[in-house]
C-alpha cells in the first residue's frame, strides 16, 4: 500500500478542516468571543501542524491510488476529520473530548444527534462551528452523489 500517498491526501483534509475553521474564527471576532476565538486559533493551529507533517511525509508519494489507498483514505479520513472537528468544542471547554467527537462525528455524517443540552452559554462562534460542520456534511454527500451518478448508467 502506498502509505505516503495516503499521508498526503490525509493532509490535505487536514488543511481543509482548518480553512474552514476561519469561518468560526470571524465569527468570534465580529461578536469579541475571546476565548472562543483563542479555542478556533488553536485549533486551526493544531490542523495547520497535523497537516504540515502529513503532507511532508507524503511529499515523494507514488501519486497512484487503488482501491486499497481508497478505502484507507475514506476510513482514516472520516476519523481524522471528525478529531479536528472536535478541536474547538474541547479547547474552548465547551465538550469533553469523547462528547467532542460525538458532537463532530454527528454534524459530519449529517446524524443531526447533539450532545449540547443547554446552547445558551456556548459562544456563538462555536455554535456556528457546529452548524457549519452539519452543512460541510450535506455538501460532501452531495459531492459524492454528483461522482458516482454517472457511472450508475454503465
Amino acid at each position: 500500500m502506498n502509505y505516503r500517498f495516503v499521508s498526503r491526501l490525509l493532509g490535505v483534509f487536514c488543511w481543509w478542516v482548518g480553512f474552514w475553521m476561519l469561518l468560526p474564527a470571524g465569527w468570534a471576532l465580529w461578536f469579541g468571543e475571546r476565548g472562543a476565538l483563542g479555542a478556533i486559533a488553536a485549533s486551526i493551529g493544531t490542523c495547520l501542524l497535523a497537516g504540515g507533517a502529513l503532507l511532508y511525509w507524503g511529499r515523494r508519494a507514488n501519486r497512484r491510488m487503488y482501491e486499497r489507498e481508497a478505502t484507507a483514505l475514506v476510513g482514516l479520513g472520516w476519523l481524522l476529520v471528525a478529531a479536528l472537528g472536535a478541536l474547538p468544542f474541547v479547547y474552548g471547554g465547551v465538550l469533553g473530548p469523547v462528547d467532542a467527537y460525538f458532537e463532530s462525528i454527528s454534524g459530519f455524517t449529517t446524524t443531526g444527534s447533539s450532545v449540547i443540552a443547554i446552547i445558551e452559554p456556548v459562544p456563538k462562534s462555536i455554535l456556528f462551528w457546529r452548524s457549519l460542520t452539519h452543512w460541510l456534511g450535506g455538501i460532501g454527500i452531495v459531492i459524492l452523489m454528483v461522482a458516482i451518478i454517472p457511472f450508475l448508467g454503465e
